[in-house]
């Protein structure tokens, strides 16, 4: 038997890769529990996290206004970068949107309602 084929047959578990830890961890963490496991594991990354989230918030009203430019028209041009990163960003959010819509109750079936809708608070139109 070869040794790859011992390998694939041992029942010790296979040697973990990095990034699928990684993966599992941001999958399977809520954002915050996530940075306070990257405070502790990864400092270096969780300050380029950090450092990150200070530019959102000092550039905010700069990305709000060119979001609402890139809506509201299509005749600005910013680089190629941004405009395919937009297009690929307002089209999840309408999936989201389509698909969070989809999963509310139909207004006229009133069959087995566990809450009413005048009950539910909707954020969709």
């Amino acid at each position: 038997m070869s040794e790859e084929e011992n390998s694939i047959l041992s029942d010790s578990p296979p040697k973990g890769h990095p990034y699928i830890d990684q993966i599992t961890l941001e999958l399977l963490l809520n954002k915050s529990a996530y940075q306070k496991y990257l405070s502790k594991t990864d400092p270096e990354k969780h300050n380029e996290y950090q450092e990150f989230v200070k530019k959102i918030r000092r550039f905010k009203t700069d990305i709000l206004e060119m979001t609402e430019s890139m809506i509201d028209s299509q005749k600005h041009q910013y680089t190629n970068e941004v405009s395919d990163a937009f297009d690929n960003y307002v089209r999840a959010l309408v999936k989201h949107i389509e698909i969070e819509m989809s999963n509310r109750p139909n207004e006229n079936d009133d069959e087995d309602v566990l809450f009413p809708p005048e009950n539910i608070k909707y954020k969709f139109r």
